[in-house]
């Protein structure tokens, strides 16, 4: 005699035991079906409100744009604009705005006080329903990446018999990535931007090699060139200079200038913290003479790699 479960056919008991079976998988095929049902719809909806865009920039240099945001339902929100990166940020100031737009010749319409602004928090913007405004961003990055990168960069650049100060885009050069999130009320995402940054090596005006003892600190003044003479300055007013700002991507590295009388010269003071030897330390100066340090008139690098 053999068991009841080796029987063929079955008995009622096994038969019984096997449609159970079966209705638990089909269970779990309709809960997945479901599940990936309700992702698929999440990912398609999620695709349409995203923009994709890809930006070239140099360090230094600030890159504007602007982006289209749509209220596309019939009623009023007040959407909360939240950047992941710190290197992109909003244009808050109208005027800051206004300048971007007239040397990008942008003939869309500049807001006063657009942004709601809520101390440290995600800036907020009231849209009615179905209107259209424009955001603006900027793109500015100070760092050049490691001193690997660098050296590879100006490797690659000297390989090709390429001039070290013209501008080349280098696989050494990293890609970022940026990402905005517009909500709705509620939380509710309306629209998507992510963005791509490609980096490609600045134009180097002057280079400067310094020595000094380790483990001191190197205390420099450099003096600028007179305003007027360098390239890309802007047209004053007669008895009047622009205003002169210096950056450095090298944030542990104090570089100032101050200002001065019509007439008297500039100059830059650098103060670095030498390590033992023989290591060095290489970083990029970089002078403006707008307010809103948009474009560099002159880019120093000091040691060269």
């Amino acid at each position: 005699a053999q068991d009841c479960d080796l029987v063929w056919p079955l008995c009622p008991q096994a038969r019984q035991s096997v449609r159970a079976q079966h209705a638990r998988d089909l269970q779990v095929i309709a809960a997945y079906r479901e599940r990936t049902k309700a992702e698929s719809i999440s990912s398609a909806l999620s695709l349409a409100i995203t923009t994709t865009h890809t930006i070239h920039v140099t360090p230094g240099t600030a890159e504007f744009f602007e982006f289209a945001l749509k209220n596309p339902h019939n009623v009023q929100h007040t959407v909360t604009i939240d950047v992941d990166n710190p290197e992109l940020s909003i244009i808050r100031d109208s005027r800051e705005w206004r300048y971007f737009k007239d040397a990008a010749e942008l003939n869309t319409p500049v807001e006063e006080d657009m942004f709601h602004l809520r101390g440290n928090l995600a800036p907020q913007i009231f849209l009615r329903p179905r209107e259209t405004v424009h955001i603006p961003f900027r793109y500015q990055t100070f760092s050049v990446g490691s001193p690997a990168l660098v050296q590879a960069s100006a490797e690659l650049r000297s390989e090709k018999g390429t001039d070290a100060g013209s501008p080349q885009k280098s696989s050494a050069m990293s890609t970022k990535h940026a990402k905005v999130s517009f909500r709705g009320s509620g939380g509710k995402p309306l629209a998507v931007l992510c963005l791509t940054v490609e980096t490609q090596p600045h134009v180097v005006d002057q280079v400067f090699r310094f020595y000094h003892p380790e483990l001191t600190f190197l205390k420099k003044a450099t003096r600028l060139p007179p305003w007027h003479t360098l390239p890309g300055a802007p047209v004053g007013r007669p008895g009047e200079e622009p205003p002169v700002h210096v950056r450095c991507s090298d944030p542990n590295v104090i570089c100032e200038t101050q200002n001065v009388s019509l007439g008297e010269p500039r100059d830059v003071f650098l103060k670095v913290a030498s390590g033992p030897s023989p290591e060095s330390k290489d970083f990029f100066v970089t002078v403006y003479a707008d307010r809103w340090l948009a474009t560099p008139v002159q880019v120093w690098q000091g040691p060269p790699p």
